[in-house]
């Protein structure tokens, strides 16, 4: 098994065996189990050469999070059955983030020093309309109001709730500021790396819902201290820039049952995401044209 990472930031999972000898042609079905009683991953595979396979998967972010959790990885694919242990394998993850961090130059971590920046009033009442929205949508239950907590980068979030021990945000990026979902992400990983004080591991993708790119990433930063393990969904604004969603844990320490229950939070929210913003920018015109008669 062979995992790489690029400058792109994008993973790549491969399987090889010296007597394999596989010929290009149609892409293999193949499915991943990782115990735990999670749900098989499906993905196909392709011929890089002929004793290489390269993995596909269907949902990076359903991968690669749970490869940094997982102890063991079954493959199926067809009349190919094989194993491997992974002990360690958040370790091997976490080294493969450094080298691309070193390679790309990245500056020295620090924590912000400055106290987080207050949300204009604006901007606040804006994601708070949102996020109830988004609420009543993904039907949490008893979600609890937060206090917005200070992001990473300093500043603070225009929004917050909690639901258990997962705490989730809306942020908003100004129009401007990057034209894309990917230079957000990056924005995200690049952020996240730099106030970390322990072992640092991300996963970026994309997904296109209802023909909009939403763009995703995960991130995770585990320290004597303690871990943090974070979700983050990206999704287009009608004024212009983007909407930043994030769920997020902070414990002692990470394990395959906490990160499911962080990503099940971060599935709930993308399922809704689009109807709650679209409901919520309709209420926001609607209660300008009233203001403004």
């Amino acid at each position: 098994m062979n995992l790489s990472l690029d400058r792109d930031y994008r993973w790549r999972l491969a399987f090889s065996h010296p007597h394999w000898e596989f010929v290009g042609g149609s892409p293999i079905s193949m499915t991943l189990g990782l115990g735990g009683g999670r749900q098989g991953l499906a993905g196909v595979a392709t011929v890089a050469n002929p004793s290489t396979l390269d993995f596909q998967p269907e949902d990076p972010l359903a991968l690669f999070p749970s490869l940094w959790t997982a102890s063991q990885l079954k493959v199926v694919s067809g009349g190919f059955r094989f194993e491997f242990e992974l002990l360690g394998a958040s370790d091997v993850l976490t080294a493969l983030t450094q080298c691309v961090w070193r390679q790309l130059g990245r500056s020295p971590r620090a924590r912000p020093a400055n106290p987080p920046a207050d949300v204009p009033g604006a901007i606040r009442d804006e994601a708070k309309g949102v996020a109830e929205m988004l609420i009543a949508y993904a039907r949490f239950t008893n979600p609890n109001d937060r206090s917005p907590p200070a992001l990473q980068s300093g500043a603070r979030s225009a929004a917050a709730w909690q639901v258990g021990l997962v705490t989730s945000t809306i942020d908003i990026v100004p129009a401007g500021r990057t034209p894309q979902p990917d230079g957000v992400t990056v924005e995200v990983i690049d952020t996240d790396a730099r106030n970390c004080r322990g072992g640092f591991f991300f996963a970026k993708s994309s997904q296109v819902k209802d023909s909009v790119s939403l763009g995703r990433v995960f991130t995770s930063c585990q320290s004597a201290e303690a871990s943090a393990l974070s979700y983050y969904v990206v999704a287009p604004r009608a004024k212009g820039g983007f909407y930043l969603f994030s769920s997020r844990v902070d414990v002692p320490i990470i394990g395959a049952a906490m990160q499911q229950r962080v990503s099940d939070v971060d599935a709930r929210i993308r399922d809704v995401l689009l109807t709650a913003i679209r409901q919520a920018e309709e209420e926001q015109t609607k209660a300008g044209a009233a203001k403004a008669e």
